[in-house]
């Protein structure tokens, strides 16, 4: 029983100590700010390129000139 608890704790420190490389300007914040358009799509392709799962993948153009994207995630 003993062996289970020291499991869990472990495990919850671990998911606790998330790295900040990974969090948003909104979470590094303290949820006051958010990431602009740059930011957001450079988040989204950073994802994409640590994993298999994830394609950003371009849908057209924005009214404001930039690229329009949508992010997959998906086994197949």
């Amino acid at each position: 029983m003993l062996k289970y608890i020291l499991i869990l704790c472990f495990m919850a420190g671990y998911l606790n100590a998330q790295s900040d490389d990974w969090k948003t300007k909104f979470e590094l914040s303290n949820y006051k700010e958010t990431n602009n358009y740059k930011e957001s799509i450079d988040y989204f392709k950073k994802i994409e390129k640590n994993t298999e799962f994830a394609k950003l993948l371009p849908l057209g153009i924005t009214p404001q000139g930039r690229d329009l994207f949508y992010f997959v995630v998906s086994k197949d």
